[in-house]
């Protein structure tokens, strides 16, 4: 195989015609993470999944495209989601990397990533799902029904963090992690669950796409990388697969 650049441009004097038919992108399947279902490497600007490609991803809004990562607005309602939920696997792992800053997110309760949401059962409001939101500049992961809400410590400035968690319906076990990507770990636990994993059924996304409840909560946060499985993840597993999520993104 030879790998070229194309160039958007036409030569009046180029003398060969490649056979387009004979033509074909070099894409970031070839970085996809092992054994992942849907995986997304947004520095390629398309929100097409280069593994199961009947997995859409989709948003309420124009997205952003900076540097090697997309722009997502945090704001209730707003966000991305895939075509998955969770009742798609008793066993899943969702991971993503993203960068947060800090300073720029009011400090109502923002969701990240995930599909935690608040819906109302005979007037009384519940939350179901599981994923990670921050609130008063610390980041969280919730987990509904297997274990109550875990705080990291004060969070400040502008860091990129590796987030990660993992449920396995059926035997009730559970694990997540948060690190940053030079290697401070946040957040990290595994166990069994307290009850029933508390399905919301909406989407797995980025941002605040199923929740209403934070109120007029502000901010933005920039993502890098989504990949989702149908498998379960132990803490140990989870570590490593963020060691290769930053050889990936970092090429160390």
């Amino acid at each position: 195989m030879n790998v070229f650049i194309r160039l958007p441009v036409l030569s009046a004097s180029a003398k060969v015609q490649l056979d387009p038919t004979k033509i074909s992108t070099l894409t970031s399947k070839a970085f996809a993470p092992a054994g992942a279902y849907a995986y997304w490497l947004f520095q390629d600007r398309e929100l097409v999944s280069d593994i199961a490609t009947n997995v859409d991803i989709s948003s309420s809004e124009e997205i952003v495209y900076k540097k090697n990562e997309i722009k997502v607005n945090l704001a209730d309602n707003k966000g991305l989601k895939t075509s998955l939920s969770d009742k798609f696997s008793n066993t899943f792992t969702v991971t993503s990397v993203v960068r947060l800053n800090m300073s720029e997110n009011s400090p109502d309760i923002l969701c990240i990533l995930g599909n935690i949401t608040d819906v109302k059962i005979n007037n009384v409001t519940h939350n179901n799902g599981g994923g990670f939101f921050t609130f008063h500049n610390k980041v969280y992961c919730a987990i509904r029904g297997f274990t109550n809400i875990i705080p990291s410590s004060v969070l400040q400035g502008d860091i990129d963090v590796y987030l990660a968690y993992s449920v396995d319906k059926l035997t009730k076990r559970y694990s997540f992690l948060a690190t940053t990507l030079d290697g401070v770990e946040l957040l990290s636990n595994n166990g069994v669950g307290q009850s029933i994993y508390a399905e919301s059924e909406t989407p797995i996304g980025l941002g605040t796409a199923n929740f209403s409840g934070g109120g007029s909560g502000q901010g933005n946060a920039y993502f890098k990388e989504l990949a989702i499985y149908n498998t379960y993840k132990t803490l140990d597993d989870l570590r490593s697969d963020y060691s290769l999520s930053k050889s990936r993104l970092l090429g160390t």
